[in-house]
């Protein structure tokens, strides 16, 4: 589906070939261990959601779990 910017450009859709490309770097990119790959979302993701939205946390591997950011 083309993408419309707020200028009124449309933007076409991504080839195959980019796709592909897009797919390829996601699937390359580094990532923690226990992170599986997800096709819908083309990108890994963690084994489970970040336990509180409203508070930011990040993934620690060796502990496989997710820790409060504390900034």
């Amino acid at each position: 589906m083309p993408f419309t910017l707020p200028t009124g450009e449309v933007i076409p859709d991504d080839s195959a070939e980019v796709i592909a490309a897009r797919r390829t770097l996601a699937i390359n990119a580094t990532h923690p261990a226990s992170w599986q790959w997800n096709e819908a979302a083309v990108s890994y993701v963690p084994p489970s959601n970040p336990p509180d939205t409203n508070q930011p946390y990040l993934w620690d591997e060796d502990r496989e779990a997710w820790v409060a950011y504390s900034g």
